[in-house]
C-alpha cells in the first residue's frame, strides 16, 4: 500500500470518528431537550387525572432509573408520549416528598392515584390520633387558651361561610346526648368523617354533572333554610327584648306580661327550628354517595384544594401538589379560592353583630330574671324571718307547756302515790271491818242462840198456868 493510501485510510477513520462523535453529542442534546420539554410540560400542566388504560395509578415501589413509567404527556405539536424514564420523574419530584404523615418519596403517576394514596394515609393518620376528641379536633379545629378558634382540615375545605359554621358547630358539641361528652364527640366525629369521605368521593369517582348539580342544589336549599331560621331567631330575640323593655316600664300590665311569655315561647321555638335546620344541613354535607364533580376541570380543582389544604404550612407538600397539578392550575385554583373567601370577613362581622344582638337580648332577659328572683328572694327572706320568729315563739310556748306538763306529771304521780296509799289503807281497813263484821255476825248468832235457850229455860222454869 502506498503512502497516499495509508493517509486516506487514516483520514477516513478520523472522519468516521468525527461523525460518530457529533451524532452521539446530537443525540444527547436531543435527549436533554426532550427531557427539558417534558419537565416543562409537567411543570405547567401537571400529571394526567387518570392513568392510562391498563396501567397502575400509583407506583408500589421505586423502579430503576433507566426503566420507563407509563404516563401520557404532551410533547408539543399535538403529540404525546406514553412513557417517560423514571429518572426524569424522580428528578422532577425531588424535594417534594412532604411530611411523613401524608407524604412519600415515591413520585405520583396520576391525580387519582395520589388521591387514593392520600385517602389511605389520612385514614391511618386519624387512627393514630388515639382518641375521638383528637380526631375531631384535627378535622373540625380547636379552641386555644385565649378563646381563639384554630381551624381544622374541614374548616379549610368549607365552600361557604354556612358550611364553615356547621363545621365549627361540630366542635362546640351543642347536643346533650345520653352517656355524656364521649357519646357527643363520637356522634360529631361520625358526621365529620362523613363530610371528609364525601369530599374524597367527589374527586376519586368519575365526574357526573347530574349528581353534582343535585348535590349543589340540596346544599343551597339547606343553607337557605338555615339562614331563614337564623333570621327568625334574631327577630324573635329582638321582639322579646322590646316587650320586656316595655314591661319593665309598666310592670303591672298583665296583658303585656302575657305577651312577654308568648314571645319567650316563640324564641324557644325559633331556636329549636334553627337547631333542626342545622342538623339537616349537617346531614346533607355528610350524605355519602351524593358527591361528584361536574367535569374534569372541576374535579381537578376540587382535588387540588383538598390536597393543598391537607398540610398548608409544609412547603415540600405544597411543591408536590403544585407539580402534580401544574403551576397554571395551582395558581388559578388558589386565586379562585381567595376570591371565594373574600366575603368571609364581612360575613364574620355580620355573624358577630347577630351574636351581639342575641347576647344583648339574652342578657336583658337574664338581668330581668335576676331582678325578679332578687325580689322573690327578698320576700322569701321576709317570710323566713317571720317563720323564724314564729318558730322561736312556738319553741318558747313548747318549753312552757313542757315544763307545765312535767309539773302536772309530778303532781299526778304524787296524787297517784297518795291514792294508792289510801287505797291500800282502805283495803286494810275494809279487811279489818269485814273481819269485825264476821265476828259480830258470829256473836249475834251466838246471842240469838243463847236467847232461844233462855226462853226455853224460862218456859221450863215457870209453872203451867192451867190453860
Amino acid at each position: 500500500m502506498t503512502t497516499l493510501g495509508k493517509v486516506l485510510i487514516l483520514l477516513n477513520v478520523l472522519a468516521a470518528a468525527a461523525v460518530a462523535y457529533f451524532a452521539t453529542d446530537n443525540w444527547a442534546k436531543r435527549q436533554s431537550l426532550n427531557a427539558t420539554g417534558l419537565r416543562y410540560a409537567i411543570t405547567i400542566d401537571g400529571l394526567p387525572t387518570e392513568p392510562q388504560t391498563g396501567q397502575p395509578s400509583v407506583l408500589v415501589a421505586m423502579p430503576a432509573d433507566d426503566e420507563s413509567v407509563a404516563i401520557r404527556l404532551p410533547t408539543g405539536s399535538g403529540r404525546h408520549t406514553d412513557d417517560i424514564p423514571f429518572r426524569l420523574l424522580k428528578a422532577h419530584f425531588a424535594g417534594a416528598e412532604g411530611k411523613a404523615d401524608f407524604g412519600t418519596s415515591v413520585p405520583p403517576l396520576s391525580v387519582v392515584g395520589e388521591l387514593a394514596r392520600v385517602k389511605s394515609a389520612v385514614d391511618t393518620f386519624l387512627i393514630n390520633r388515639g382518641t375521638d376528641a383528637a380526631r375531631l379536633a384535627w378535622l373540625c379545629g380547636a379552641v386555644d387558651q385565649a378563646g381563639g378558634y384554630i381551624p381544622g382540615f374541614l374548616t379549610f375545605l368549607a365552600d361557604s361561610f354556612g358550611e364553615r359554621q356547621v363545621v365549627k358547630r361540630l366542635l362546640t358539641l351543642p347536643g346533650v346526648a345520653a352517656g355524656g361528652r364521649d357519646v357527643e364527640i363520637a356522634a360529631n366525629l361520625a358526621k365529620a368523617r362523613g363530610m371528609l369521605a364525601k369530599r374524597f368521593d367527589a374527586v376519586i369517582n368519575p365526574p357526573s354533572p347530574q349528581v353534582a348539580e343535585t348535590d349543589a342544589a340540596a346544599i343551597t336549599a339547606a343553607q337557605k333554610l338555615v339562614k331563614a331560621a337564623e333570621t327568625a331567631v334574631l327577630q324573635a330575640h329582638l321582639n322579646e327584648d322590646r316587650l320586656r323593655t316595655s314591661l319593665k316600664a309598666d310592670p303591672g300590665d298583665n296583658a303585656l306580661a302575657q305577651q312577654v311569655t308568648t314571645a319567650t315561647l316563640e324564641t324557644a321555638d325559633a331556636r329549636k327550628k334553627l337547631t333542626a335546620e342545622v342538623d339537616a344541613f349537617e346531614g346533607v354535607l355528610a350524605d355519602a354517595g351524593t358527591a361528584a364533580s361536574r367535569n374534569d376541570a372541576d374535579r381537578r380543582q376540587r382535588a387540588l384544594l383538598l390536597l393543598a389544604h391537607l398540610d398548608p404550612n409544609d412547603s415540600a407538600w405544597q411543591k408536590r401538589v403544585m407539580l402534580l397539578f401544574g403551576q397554571v392550575e395551582y395558581l388559578r385554583a388558589l386565586s379562585d379560592r381567595i376570591e371565594q373567601l373574600s366575603p368571609y370577613p364581612g360575613l364574620l362581622d355580620d355573624e358577630r353583630y347577630a351574636a351581639d344582638a342575641r347576647f344583648v337580648a339574652e342578657y336583658e332577659q337574664m338581668k330581668q330574671g335576676a331582678r325578679d328572683r332578687e325580689r322573690i328572694l327578698d320576700r322569701q327572706k321576709e317570710l323566713l324571718a317571720e317563720v323564724t320568729n314564729q318558730v322561736a315563739d312556738a319553741q318558747k310556748l313548747l318549753a312552757q307547756r313542757t315544763a307545765y306538763r312535767d309539773e302536772r306529771e309530778v303532781v299526778a304521780k304524787n296524787l297517784f302515790d297518795e291514792v294508792k296509799a289510801l287505797a291500800t289503807e282502805q283495803e286494810a281497813t275494809e279487811s279489818e271491818l269485814f273481819a269485825l263484821q264476821v265476828t259480830v255476825g258470829r256473836l249475834l248468832r251466838e246471842n240469838f242462840s243463847l236467847e232461844d235457850r233462855l226462853i226455853l229455860a224460862e218456859r221450863q222454869a215457870l209453872p203451867p198456868t192451867g190453860r
